[in-house]
This record gives structure tokens, C-alpha cells and sequence, in this order.
């Protein structure tokens, strides 16, 4: 028995379409003589629509345009926060109190809601494109900080800010971002 459930666990697509019965042996009690497959030629939705995306709800009350737009919605939220879990860095939390984990929330959902209205700015200046298409077109825009100690005894901090690629700038435009090439020099005794 425990082997076959673990057959059933293991190909759970298959194992709904057809039943296990055991035959007992009736020359030692409790053991099994056989198993018989029980095919029940059902049609599952996989059987039914192959190759088709099903999306199952309980919500009657909505149409079917409402459930496919709330899957989207879906999606998106959990690409974005994949997206912040891997770039943002708020994964995996290792806090122990409660006010830092709660802390460690407020960030993530901060940062999802400035994700958010970048994308709902963009939208709204008929530039429709996903938070991983944005990211990677303004990737590309760098700046560079060098520090470094001088024979005099001076730390000299060097920012360099550069130009951003055309495709970068026009989402900065759009966002009424202002980026100028700029350099920003300090110098500190060490």
C-alpha cells in the first residue's frame, strides 16, 4: 500500500484518471495477491482541453473577463516581487523581532508601491511595458564612485554620473526624471 501511494504522489496527473484495487490472497490474511488498474476513462480538464490554461475559481459572481483580469493582476504582483526578493535583496529575512520583521515588510511593500507607480506613470504616457522591461532598459545607466587616499593625506571621493542610453532617457523623460552628466569631487584629511 505505501508504495503505491507514493506511485500516486509521484504521477498525481495520472493517478486521478484510474484507481488501485487490491486482491486480497485468500490463502494469507493480509496479504495481497494482486493489483488490479481500474481505468475509469474519465475526462479530466486536461483530458478535455489539452493544451489549454484552465483557471479555476469559486467566485461565481464574476465574469469570465474579471477572472482572467485578476489573474493578471496576479501574475504581475508575483513577478514584482520576485523581482524586489532578488534585486531589492528583501530575501531572506533572518529577523527575530517582531518590530524588524514588520519593518522588513513596510520596505517591501514601499518599494512595490514605487515599482507600481512607475509603471502607472509610464501607462499613463502610452509607454505600456513590464517592471523587467523597464529595469532592464535603465540598468544600463551607471555611476561610478571612486575613493581613494592621496600622498598628502587627503580621502578624495570622485562620483561620475553618466549619460543615460536613448532608451533609458526617454523613460526618464516620461517620468520627468532629470539626469545631467555630472561629477561631484570631496575631499576629506584622513
Amino acid at each position: 500500500m505505501i508504495r503505491i501511494g507514493r506511485i500516486m504522489e509521484k504521477y498525481s496527473s495520472l493517478a486521478g484518471q484510474d484507481e488501485f484495487k487490491l486482491e486480497p490472497d485468500l490463502r494469507q490474511e493480509g496479504k495481497v495477491a494482486g493489483i488490479k488498474l481500474d481505468d475509469h476513462k474519465r475526462k479530466s480538464c486536461r483530458a478535455e482541453y489539452p493544451g489549454c490554461y484552465v483557471i479555476e475559481t469559486n467566485n461565481c459572481d464574476l465574469g469570465a473577463q474579471q477572472i482572467w483580469d485578476f489573474y493578471l493582476k496576479l501574475s504581475e504582483v508575483e513577478a514584482a516581487f520576485r523581482a524586489m526578493k532578488s534585486e531589492l535583496g528583501t530575501r531572506p529575512i533572518f529577523h527575530r523581532t517582531d518590530s524588524r520583521i514588520e519593518a522588513h515588510l513596510f520596505y517591501s511593500v514601499l518599494a512595490y508601491a514605487i515599482l507600481k507607480s512607475i509603471v502607472y506613470k509610464l501607462n499613463q504616457s502610452n509607454y505600456h511595458a513590464s517592471w523587467t522591461t523597464i529595469k532592464k532598459r535603465v540598468e544600463t545607466h551607471m555611476r561610478a564612485t571612486m575613493i581613494f587616499n592621496d600622498s598628502k593625506g587627503f580621502r578624495i571621493h570622485i562620483r561620475q554620473t553618466g549619460l543615460p542610453e536613448a532608451k533609458a532617457a526617454q523613460i526618464y523623460t516620461l517620468l520627468n526624471v532629470k539626469v545631467r552628466k555630472n561629477q561631484v569631487i570631496s575631499k576629506h584629511r584622513v
